[in-house]
Formats: C-alpha cells, sequence, structure tokens
C-alpha cells in the first residue's frame, strides 16, 4: 500500500493542479486576446490624433510666419524669409517637447531635411514617401526603422512638416500590458496551486488510504463498511462505498439464488441447453442429453459434439460456431440433421449466441428436436402436390384469391383458357380487374357491383352462366362461374373460383333456341316464340305505358294454289307473304307464323294508327303483286286489335 499510494496521490494532485494550471494559461491567453484590440486601438488613435496634431500645428506656426511676412510686405525679401524659416524650424522642433514620443521633421522638396526635434545624422531621417495633396498616417521605414508618420505640405515654401512616433514606442505600452497580465494571472495561479496542494494532503490523502485499504479488501472478497467521520464529500464517498458493499452483498446472495432458480428451469426445460468453450461441453441439460440418447454426464465427460452432427450439415454447424466466435453475429438460427447415440438420424433446430465464460468466449445454443415437424412437414408437401396434381389435372379452371381479391393460386385448366404461360402471370394480380372488369359490350363492371366479390365478402357462394371473362390477349368468351368464400377460424380469409369456357355450348343452345322458336320455312317465329316475346313485350308495355297493335291475318286462297299448282307453289305464297310483312314492319316488332296459312303481328310502341299501318300493308301487297306477275295474286284478310295499357 505504501507503493500504490503515493502513485495515487501524485495522479490526483496532477489532475487538480494540472487543470488549474491550464485554466490560468487559457484565462490569461483569453485576457490578453480580447483586451490586447481595444488597448491597440486606443492607443493607435491617440497616438494618430498627436501625429496630426503636431504636423497640424507646426502648419499653423508656417502659415502665421507667413501672414507676418505678407503683413509687412517682406514675403521677397530673402534675409528676412530666412530669419523667419529659422524662428518657425525652432518652434515646429519644440512641439515635440508638449507631445509623448511624438517628434517632427521639416523637409524641403521632400528630400532636404531642414530640421529635427531628434538629433540623428540626415540619411537617418529619410522617408521613403511624403503626399503633397492628402494627409493621412503612414506606416514606413526612416533610416531603417519602421515609424508611423503623418505630414502636413507648406506650398509657398514646399516644406513638409512631418510628425512621427517609432512603431516600438507606439507597440511598448501594448506589450507592457500583456506582460502584465501574464505575471499577475501566473502569480495567482502559483498561490492558488500551493493552497490546493497543503488542502489536498489535509483532507483528502488521510480519508483516501482508508478507502484504497477497503477496495483492496473487498477486491479480495472481504466486504466491510468504512468508518464515516465527516460529512463532506469525502464522507459521501465513504457513504457511498458502505451502500455499495451492502449492495454487492446483497447482489452476491440474490445471484447465487438466481444461479440456482435458473440450473433448476434448465434441468427441467423442454428444450435443449448447451454451453461449449474451446470444443468442449462446460454445460448440458438434461433434455440436451436425452435428445442425442446420452447422459448428462457421458455428455460431459465423452461426447464430441462434432460427431453427432450429420457428415453433410457438418459444414453448417462448423460456420455458424465460427460466426459467433468471431463476434460478427451475436445470434444464430438454423437447422441441421444430427445423430443420435443409437445411430438413428434427426431434425434439429438450434438458437445460438456468443458469451462469455470463465473471461474466454464461448458459445450458448438452445435446441429443439423437429424431427416430428420435419415428418408432417413432409407429410404435407406431399398431401400438397397430390392436391395440385388433383387441380391441374381437371378441365375446370379454378384459382383462388384473399380478401383484397389477389390470386393466390390457379391450376393449369385456369391458365389454358385464359390464354397465359405461368401462374406468375396470374398470383399477385387482382382477379376482378384482370378476367372481370368488363362486360361484353365494354360497360365496366365496378369491382364493389362484381356478384364473385359480393359473394366473398357475404360468405355466400354465386353462380353465374350469363357474363364473360376476359382472356390474356384482350377477347372476352362466355363463362360459367362458381364462387364460393374460404373460411379459416370461423373468418373469411378468401374465395375459390371455379369456371368453365361455355362458347360452344352457348352457341349450340342459341341454335336450339333458334329452332324451338323458329318457323323454318318462312324463317320467322313460330307460334311458341311469338307467345313467348310477346308477353315480354306486353310487360315492357305495361312498365312504359305505351301501345301496342295486334294482327291477326290469313293468307287468302292457299288451299287452291295447293290444289293448282302443286304445295311448292303454296310453300312459295307462304314465303312471299313472310316477306311482305317483313317490309312492311320494323325488325322490333314480332312477325310470326303461328298456323298452316296464319300470320300475327305484334307491333311495340305503336305511335301510328291502325288505319295507316293496315295501309301500308295493302300497298306492300299490290307493289308485290304489280312487280312480280304470278299466276296468281297473293291476298291476306288481317284483323286488328289495339292494346292500351292504362285501359
Amino acid at each position: 500500500m505504501k507503493r500504490a499510494l503515493p502513485f495515487f496521490r501524485k495522479n490526483i494532485l496532477l489532475s487538480i493542479l494540472f487543470p488549474v494550471l491550464t485554466m490560468s494559461v487559457i484565462l490569461s491567453v483569453v485576457v490578453v486576446r480580447y483586451m490586447t484590440p481595444p488597448l491597440f486601438s486606443f492607443l493607435e488613435e491617440r497616438t494618430e490624433s498627436d501625429l496630426r496634431l503636431a504636423s497640424g500645428l507646426g502648419l499653423e506656426i508656417c502659415e502665421s510666419q507667413m501672414n507676418y511676412l505678407m503683413e509687412l510686405r517682406l514675403e521677397n525679401d530673402s534675409e528676412m524669409t530666412n530669419s523667419v524659416k529659422k524662428e518657425s524650424i525652432e518652434e515646429i522642433k519644440a512641439i515635440s517637447k508638449k507631445l509623448h514620443n511624438v517628434h517632427l521633421l521639416v523637409t524641403e522638396g521632400g528630400l532636404n531635411v531642414l530640421g529635427s526635434s531628434i538629433e540623428l545624422p540626415e540619411e537617418k531621417l529619410r522617408l521613403q514617401s511624403l503626399p503633397i495633396n492628402e494627409a493621412r498616417i503612414i506606416l514606413q521605414e526612416m533610416g531603417g526603422v519602421r515609424v508611423r508618420t503623418h505630414s502636413m505640405y507648406f506650398p509657398f515654401w514646399q516644406w513638409h512638416i512631418v510628425s512621427f512616433i517609432y512603431e516600438k514606442d507606439f507597440l511598448m505600452p501594448v506589450l507592457l500590458a500583456k506582460k502584465l497580465i501574464y505575471l499577475g494571472t501566473f502569480g495567482v495561479s502559483l498561490v492558488v496551486v500551493f493552497t490546493l496542494f497543503i488542502v489536498f494532503n489535509w483532507l483528502v490523502t488521510t480519508p483516501l488510504k482508508r478507502i484504497i485499504s477497503a477496495t483492496e479488501d473487498a477486491a479480495k472478497g472481504h466486504l466491510k463498511k468504512i468508518e464515516v467521520k465527516r460529512n463532506d464529500e469525502i464522507g459521501q464517498v465513504s457513504i457511498a462505498y458502505n451502500s455499495m458493499a451492502e449492495s454487492i452483498n446483497t447482489i452476491l446472495s440474490e445471484l447465487r439464488e438466481s444461479e440456482e432458480k435458473f440450473r433448476n428451469f434448465a434441468d427441467q426445460s423442454l428444450v435443449g441447453i448447451n454451453l461449449i468453450q474451446d470444443g468442449v461441453f462446460k454445460y448440458v441439460n438434461p433434455k440436451f442429453a436425452d435428445i442425442f440418447g446420452y447422459t448428462v454426464e457421458e455428455c460431459l465427460n465423452n461426447m464430441n459434439f462434432i460427431e453427432r452432427v450429420h457428415p453433410d450439415d457438418l459444414a453448417i454447424v462448423e460456420e455458424n460456431v465460427r460466426k459467433r466466435l468471431s463476434g460478427k453475429f451475436k445470434q444464430v438460427r438454423y437447422e441441421f440433421r444430427g445423430v443420435r447415440k443409437t445411430g438413428e438420424i434427426i431434425h434439429l433446430e438450434i438458437f445460438g449466441s456468443s458469451s462469455f465464460f470463465n473471461g474466454k468466449p464461448a458459445v450458448t445454443a438452445t435446441i429443439l428436436d423437429i424431427t416430428e415437424r420435419k415428418k408432417a412437414e413432409e407429410a404435407l408437401r406431399k398431401s400438397e402436390d397430390q392436391i395440385r396434381l388433383l387441380l391441374n389435372s381437371t378441365v375446370e379452371a379454378i384459382y383462388g384469391v384473399d380478401l383484397n381479391g389477389i390470386c393466390t393460386f390457379c391450376n393449369n385448366g385456369c391458365l389454358r383458357i385464359l390464354g397465359y404461360k405461368n401462374p406468375d402471370d396470374l398470383i399477385g394480380k387482382n382477379m376482378h380487374r384482370q378476367i372481370h372488369h368488363k362486360q361484353r359490350d365494354g360497360t365496366p363492371i365496378p369491382e364493389e357491383e362484381c356478384s364473385m366479390v359480393q359473394a366473398m365478402r357475404k360468405g355466400e357462394g354465386a353462380h353465374a352462366d350469363d357474363e364473360v371473362l376476359w382472356r390474356a390477349d384482350g377477347t372476352c368468351f362466355d363463362a360459367e362461374y362458381w364462387s364460393h368464400p374460404q373460411f379459416s377460424d370461423g373468418r373469411i380469409v378468401g374465395a375459390v373460383v371455379t369456371f368453365l369456357d361455355i362458347t360452344e355450348r352457348r352457341r349450340a343452345d342459341d341454335e336450339i333456341r333458334t329452332l324451338a322458336i323458329s318457323d323454318t320455312l318462312t324463317d320467322l317465329y313460330n307460334r311458341r316464340g311469338f307467345i313467348t316475346l310477346a308477353e315480354q313485350q306486353i310487360k315492357r308495355a305495361n312498365r312504359n305505358n305505351k301501345n301496342l297493335l295486334l294482327l291477326f291475318i290469313d293468307i287468302d286462297d292457299l288451299k287452291v294454289v295447293n290444289d293448282t299448282w302443286g304445295h311448292e307453289e303454296g310453300d312459295r305464297l307462304l314465303i312471299n307473304a313472310a316477306n311482305i310483312l317483313k317490309q312492311t314492319f320494323r325488325e322490333s316488332d314480332i312477325i310470326a307464323r303461328i298456323g298452316g296459312d296464319e300470320f300475327a303481328v305484334l307491333v311495340s310502341d305503336a305511335a301510328e294508327s291502325s288505319e295507316i299501318v293496315l295501309n301500308r300493308l295493302t300497298g306492300r301487297i299490290e307493289s308485290h303483286n304489280a312487280h312480280y306477275g304470278q299466276q296468281y295474286h297473293v291476298s291476306m284478310s288481317t284483323g286488328i286489335s289495339v292494346y292500351d295499357p292504362a285501359n
């Protein structure tokens, strides 16, 4: 302890004294830095004022003497003028006695020195330049020495009255002030440092001996309290140390208790836990030993972990251990295959992290036996493959969507019917916008009005066979679809849609429907077609409050034509009659052959009167008979009735 204390005391002293000295130097520099410019500026203004005053007074003396000569009208008297000039030079030289460190110089023509307040050789008094038309302060050299000058020009005698001060005389007060500041600050600092040294040895060194001794005992594991004699900072440090010692004792007790709890928890854990250092197990819990078919003692004494790793996965394990030990990764998670003591291969998932044990790097890990999960995943994969095979083997197109209408899967039939090549062309796309966004005529179908989307949102199935879907190339086709919502835990998570291309079926149905309601001879509607369409027109007339005209027409003398010219000519008569009716009425009107020689016409939205309609029909018949000139004339017997929804 005698060896450590002086070193400790010296460091504490340096930590106190060095900042004091440093702050003293900084304070001196700051004071000098911020006081020197204003002091310099003050001295410069005062000096310049003195220089201007001196040269100005010299000029006034010259002017006064010149005025004196002019009053006496002796300005041309050389003897008198020379006498006045000498007197003026002496008066100018006398000005410097009134001003501190300011000297005066009189030159003629800027070259000849006529007089000076300072006794120097003439070559020492020569200036580099003297302005004539301006009076300003100039810093220049005079006889190899820097001076500040101010000159006034007297043109009558061509004199320069120059006031000047040596630069060293100008700067002397500033330098003196700097020295006084530095010396004063340093003297105060020395007094402060000496005082601190005495106080420190008295108030700090002795109490610190007790604290150092206590901390050395604490380092050996003997925590004891320090006697507190004062309530100052050292006393507070002693109190803090006593509090720390008490807290450490408490923490150590809690740590031992926590360690015992952790060991109990680890020993009873359902996951394997281990700690490896230098390739050797330092700790394993019973579950870890059980996973590999060993006892805890066998793992700690005989088990080589590397030998328990499947050879094909050894590189993965070594790489992840290396990452943790190098510090690049604090935590890792990966899977590998292990080998039990019996040789059985098991699947493991490891959560590892880097740590320290006894001051050296180590790795810790928790291990889960996921063999059963892997078996379940493999079974699920096979099941998904079977389902996928089943889906792709069906003729129907099938796809699934989530709650946002985004495609999640589709089978080969879906791709084939829609004209896509890869599932990626649909998966992730909004299926409504992709295949069901508009009707055959181009009318848009809003998504909120789509029956497939509505069925999914309502949790109900939907079926339709009167809509179209759109292929990848922009063409549409007649489709029949079924949409069924998907549920998970009682909530709707999406929908599965199945559809067929029913273009051929629709074409066949149209042909059958046409045959069922058409008369093959006249290409008009037959009785069934007339009744079916007439019912629709009557409902429409009732809804729109529009009149209908109903005409019943018999072909005259059809039996005579058949008996005289044959049934082929009779059929031609029926065809001609049908053509006359087509030419007389609109395409929107329903014209039908309802019997052998009986026809019926239903005129929708009848704006014309029955007389006009009958006259137009009579005109068509007459025009036909006149144009074709057959052996017989077409003649019709007509009955007409008006249907008024209002009555």
